[in-house]
């Protein structure tokens, strides 16, 4: 919501009594302009000894932007989480998440000072400490986050969800493994204005128990520590990204691609192909491949 807050400045002009050359007082008015409106300074006589002035001073605009600041807040509270408040919570957001690993950091005035965060690994009770745990992170395992979607999911609750990358350093891991995550962050939000992050908790896909230290949580991280059956780094595959990573599988999102396929005839009545008929297919497809298709052009494989 924008509030646009009037300010008037107390450069308003004072008016005086003057005298003629004539010695006979004369009289002056003035004028202040203040809000948009004409607003007429008394007239007032001086004597020889002393002099006296008065003038209009803004003496609520303090009061009255302290007012509409609360009158603001309240309006929003009585909302709650929703409407345009609740697009510009998860805009921030998932701004904010964005720079979860780089220089920049996240935004401490989105979260509380106390804030609570746990994962299956560590729990914190403090924004630093929340902070020291992303640092360590990225400092060690050098991680690469993605989010998949961000949604209100309880009256101030906030759910995201995301893939989280990360590399162990070659020394002492020569196998250079990757460790990959998925799960969802769930916000509990202040119900005042402006519904700072109070808690946040994260889940994994992968384990059913997500309390703090599980022996489950353990287990898988060191299955992907010593997980030596990577695909090789030299090996052409097409690129996707893991949407869901669970125990036994993952579920992937490819990018698009073009897959060459042929179909040949058996007489076996068998699924499986012959020898022969196996090198038809793959003569066939191979001379696709290597430029007898419509364009001539031949194609990395």
């Amino acid at each position: 919501m924008r509030c646009s807050v009037l300010h008037s400045s107390a450069a308003s002009r004072c008016c005086g009594s003057s005298y003629g050359r004539s010695g006979k007082k004369m009289r002056r008015s003035a004028f202040v302009r203040f809000h948009r409106q004409r607003v007429a300074a008394s007239s007032f006589e001086s004597s020889s000894s002393s002099s006296s002035s008065s003038s209009s001073v803004d003496v609520d605009g303090a009061a009255q932007t302290t007012t509409t600041t609360e009158t603001i807040k309240e309006e929003e509270e009585s909302k709650g989480l929703t409407g345009e408040t609740l697009q510009k919570l998860k805009r921030d957001l998932t701004e904010d998440l964005s720079h979860l690993f780089d220089d920049r950091g996240i935004d401490p005035k989105l979260y509380a000072e106390n804030v609570v965060f746990t994962d299956p690994l560590s729990k914190y009770e403090s924004f630093s400490g929340y902070n020291f745990n992303i640092q360590m992170l990225k400092n060690v395992f050098k991680p690469i986050y993605t989010m998949h979607s961000i949604e209100k999911t309880n009256d101030f609750e906030i759910t995201t969800r995301w893939t989280m990358k990360m590399y162990l350093p070659s020394f002492p891991f020569l196998w250079n493994p990757e460790l990959t995550f998925t799960g969802r962050s769930i916000m509990e939000m202040d119900q005042r204005f402006p519904h700072e992050c109070m808690k946040h908790v994260d889940t994994w896909d992968s384990i059913e128990n997500q309390t703090y230290l599980s022996p489950e949580a353990v287990q898988e991280v060191l299955k992907q520590v010593f997980n030596f059956t990577k695909t090789p780094e030299n090996l052409k595959t097409p690129k996707y990204v893991t949407l869901r990573r669970y125990r036994d599988f993952e579920v992937r999102e490819y990018e698009k691609f073009f897959v060459a396929e042929t179909t040949v005839n058996s007489n076996t009545g068998s699924a499986k192909m012959e020898d022969s008929e196996a090198g038809q297919a793959f003569n066939r497809l191979a001379g696709y491949i290597f430029g007898k298709n419509e364009q001539n052009e031949k194609m990395e494989m």
